[in-house]
């Protein structure tokens, strides 16, 4: 059967749920997924081009939640992203996934509540709803927490009437993935006339 002419032909359509039964090679609109699907003997496949994810952004820390970005082209509304590999113990966990255009998905790491592995290689992979997928393989290792080198309690005395301290004390920790230490005052305040030095850990005044 040929058809010419510039239009369009109009082929049966419905849901998900509305497949009939087919035969091979019959194909459908499905308004679910809204996309056109062929029964290939073994069950509906859309026709869609597959999405392509060129990078991402963001962290994946072992145990803090955050949010990373993935860029790339033809992504569809109610695309998944999945991590993979050693990462997470090579069992794929698919995160909550944020449609922002064709071009862009942000996902929820949940590392509060997923078991990633610190160290460990991870890769990224899209899925959109007709099945078709791309991955980023070995992009980025698990972020490790800071380990403190400074044991806890108390970390320096000053005597009120004399003394001579160069700093008072600097406090000491290291990354085990090498990035830069940057230290804080969580909670409570420093002693009037004392200041702590983010970069150095350096405790002074």
């Amino acid at each position: 059967i040929q058809f010419g002419g510039t239009g369009a032909i109009q082929v049966p359509g419905g849901t998900t749920a509305q497949r009939p039964t087919a035969a091979v090679g019959e194909i459908r609109y499905n308004s679910d997924i809204g996309l056109v699907e062929n029964y290939n003997g073994n069950g509906w496949v859309a026709i869609d081009s597959p999405p392509v994810a060129t990078n991402y952004s963001g962290v994946i820390n072992v145990d803090t939640d955050s949010t990373i970005t993935i860029n790339g082209s033809n992504f569809r509304s109610g695309a998944v992203v999945t991590i993979e590999g050693a990462g997470v113990s090579n069992s794929a966990r698919t995160l909550s996934t944020t449609f922002v255009n064709s071009s862009t998905l942000t996902a929820a790491t949940a590392a509060t509540s997923v078991n990633y592995v610190g160290g460990a290689l991870f890769s990224i992979k899209v899925t959109n709803p007709s099945g078709l997928s791309t991955t980023l393989s070995d992009v980025g290792y698990i972020d490790r927490d800071p380990v403190w080198n400074t044991a806890s309690g108390t970390i320096a005395t000053i005597n009120d009437q004399f003394g001579s301290y160069s700093p008072i004390a600097t406090l000491s920790a290291s990354d085990p993935d090498g990035s830069a230490i940057v230290y804080s005052l969580a909670s409570g305040s420093l002693p009037g006339n004392v200041s702590l030095n983010t970069s150095t850990g350096a405790i002074s005044g």
